[in-house]
C-alpha cells in the first residue's frame, strides 16, 4: 500500500489556496484509486479538521472511512460524539483545480493560523497543513519529549 510520508513547506495565498505537492498528490491519487495518467478525471478531496486537530486533506474514500469509524462509535458517547461533529461537520468536499489547488475553509484557516507559510505533511493516508510557527513550536516540544523518552529507554541521564 502507498503511503504519504515527508514534510513540504508551501504558502497560501490571499484567496486561502495552497497548492497540493505532486509527490504528494501522486500518491493522494493512487490511495483514491485515480489513474495517474487520466487528466481528464479530476481529484476530489475532503477538506477539513483531522483527528490530529489540523487541517486535513483526504482523499474521499479515506475521509469515507474515518467517518464510518466514528459512526460506528456508541452514540451515548459524548466525547466520540464531539469528535464526530467537529470531523463531518468540517468537512468539504471539493475538487482540485488545474494547479491542484485547495481552498482553506475561511473559518478554519484563521482559527488554525492557516495564512502565509505552512507545513504540508503526508501522515500514511492524507496530508496535514500546519501553520508554520505551530510546526516550529511542536517540533521543539516534540524534540525535547523524544530526548528524555530516549535517555529513559537507554538507561541515560542527562
Amino acid at each position: 500500500m502507498t503511503q504519504l510520508s515527508g514534510m513540504i513547506e508551501c504558502s497560501v495565498d490571499e484567496r486561502h489556496r495552497v497548492a497540493i505537492p505532486a509527490k504528494m498528490l501522486k500518491c493522494m491519487k493512487a490511495i483514491a484509486g485515480v489513474d495517474e495518467s487520466d487528466k481528464s478525471v479530476p481529484m476530489t478531496v475532503v477538506v477539513g479538521l483531522s483527528l490530529g486537530r489540523n487541517l486535513g486533506v483526504f482523499p474521499k474514500n479515506v475521509h469515507d472511512d474515518l467517518v464510518a469509524f466514528l459512526n460506528g462509535k456508541p452514540k451515548h458517547d459524548t466525547d466520540w460524539n464531539r469528535i464526530r461533529t467537529w470531523i463531518i461537520g468540517t468537512a468539504e468536499e471539493q475538487t482540485l483545480d488545474k494547479q491542484n489547488r485547495i481552498r482553506i475553509p475561511a473559518l478554519l484557516a484563521k482559527k488554525l493560523k492557516l495564512q502565509g507559510e505552512v507545513v504540508v505533511t503526508g501522515v500514511e493516508d492524507h496530508i496535514e497543513l500546519i501553520g508554520k510557527d505551530d510546526w516550529e513550536r511542536e517540533f521543539d516540544e516534540y524534540m525535547d519529549e523524544f530526548e528524555s523518552v530516549f535517555q529513559r529507554a537507554s538507561g541515560t541521564r542527562p
